[in-house]
Order: C-alpha cells, then structure tokens, then sequence
C-alpha cells in the first residue's frame, strides 16, 4: 500500500499547485492597473450636498462598484486615469467616501 501512495503522490503535487495558481493569482483584479472611476449621475439618494456619487470600473472584467462618493475635483482630475484598486482608501461609512487612490506611473 506504501507504493501506491508514492506513485500518487506527484498527482497529488501537481493538483495542489494547479489549485494554489488558480485561486492564489488576483482573480477580482484588484492588483491590476485597470479600475477607473466614473461618473453615477442617477447616484446614490444619500449623497451628502458638495458630493458626487461615482462607481469605480474594471472594464477588462465588465464589473463596476457603485458606493462610492467624491468632491467633484476629484473626479475631474481623476477622470480616465487608471489606479489599482488595492491603492484605493475610503471610509468605512455607505457610501464610501473616496479619501485617497494612488494613480498608475505614467498619469
């Protein structure tokens, strides 16, 4: 029985790893330079006044956040410049409120 435990212990290895690839990778893309934010003009009915409501976007995914707020400058100097969504920070209270995002080199 020790024998055939060994001759299956390289399947086993190779599953393993094919398992940690695929689920250890960034599936949600949240690393990726991709995530844009955009305007969500029939918004949020809880925006506060001075606020615009915005969704953030991953286009290669077709997936969009919309629970976000920001001053409008925000938006209009962030406007078509990607960032990685893991370097997005906001507040924990709905919606969320964008404090900072770091942009992609290059914008």
């Amino acid at each position: 029985m020790v024998k055939n435990e060994r001759r299956n212990m390289p399947f086993f290895v190779i599953c393993s790893l094919a398992i940690f690839v695929l689920t250890g990778c960034d599936p949600q893309r949240k690393k990726q330079c991709e995530w844009y934010f955009i305007p969500f003009p029939e918004g949020n009915p809880s925006v506060e006044e001075g606020w615009v409501s915005i969704c953030v976007a991953n286009f290669k995914l077709g997936r969009q956040r919309c629970y976000f707020t920001a001053k409008p400058n925000f938006l209009d100097k962030m406007n078509g410049i990607p960032f990685r969504y893991t370097s997005l920070k906001y507040t924990d209270t709905f919606p969320k409120k964008v404090i900072s995002v770091k942009p992609c080199r290059g914008h």
